[in-house]
């Protein structure tokens, strides 16, 4: 069952789930996003996962809306502080329980990219889905976090929220960080492992003209250099 949670100017939270836990499954949306929030709370209530998705209001275009999933982290600390927090983008698609995705001893866990381009290898971490322990620690480094993406312009022009949380990582000492069981990573359908629980499907998202010029781009990078990408993270 899907409740609706504090009123907001962006309408109401979603809130629902069965028995407290010491876990809960968060996440944010903008009035525009609210089609998929109520699709993903939907999905979280028929999985029998508890779950509080926070309405805000729209600030500015999507560049700007990302760098404020920290800020959203924070608030879901501050409203469940005695709760493992697994937050996650509305719109992942859940498919089954999240109870193994709240065991964790890191104070913060999330994925890692790890791929082979152009012969090199880069690292880049996935805010798609992050479990924080309710740790002082786990605090610490979402402040770092929050900090980071207040930063953005002038640590990066166009600096996104992940590569903030990459930034916030080399700032806070004494944090505890851990990958995520892919299963959970919330990773594209075409390339989420067998058995995946949290996944991402960007179909809607190539509607756009912004996606589809992003998508040529890069079609048009593997034509002229031959790149090949492969993601090491995964076996």
């Amino acid at each position: 069952m899907v409740d609706a949670g504090q009123e907001t100017a962006g309408g109401a939270d979603l809130v629902g789930g069965p028995r407290p836990r010491d876990w809960l499954a968060c996440g944010w949306f903008t009035p525009d996003y609210r089609p998929l929030a109520e699709t993903l709370a939907a999905q979280l209530a028929a999985h029998d996962v508890p779950h509080h998705i926070f309405s805000t209001t729209k600030i500015g275009n999507w560049s700007r809306e990302v760098l404020r999933k920290p800020s959203m982290i924070q608030r879901a600390m501050r409203e469940h502080p005695d709760k493992v927090i697994i937050f996650m983008d509305v719109d992942c698609i859940v498919r089954g329980p999240l109870d193994e995705a709240a065991v964790t001893t890191a104070d913060v866990t999330c994925s890692l990219y790890v791929k082979k381009q152009f012969g090199r290898l880069r690292a880049d971490l996935s805010s798609r889905v992050v479990v924080i322990r309710p740790s002082a620690s786990a605090r610490r480094l979402v402040e770092h976090w929050a900090l980071a993406c207040q930063e953005a312009n002038s640590i990066m022009p166009d600096l996104g929220d992940e590569t903030a949380l990459m930034v916030s990582l080399a700032r806070c000492t004494g944090a505890a960080w851990s990958a995520i069981d892919q299963r959970f990573a919330g990773r594209e359908l075409a390339r989420a492992p067998k058995g995946a629980v949290i996944v991402h499907d960007s179909a809607h998202e190539e509607s756009t003209v912004v996606r589809r010029v992003h998508k040529q781009a890069k079609a048009w990078k593997r034509w002229a250099f031959g790149s090949t990408t492969r993601d090491l993270a995964v076996k």
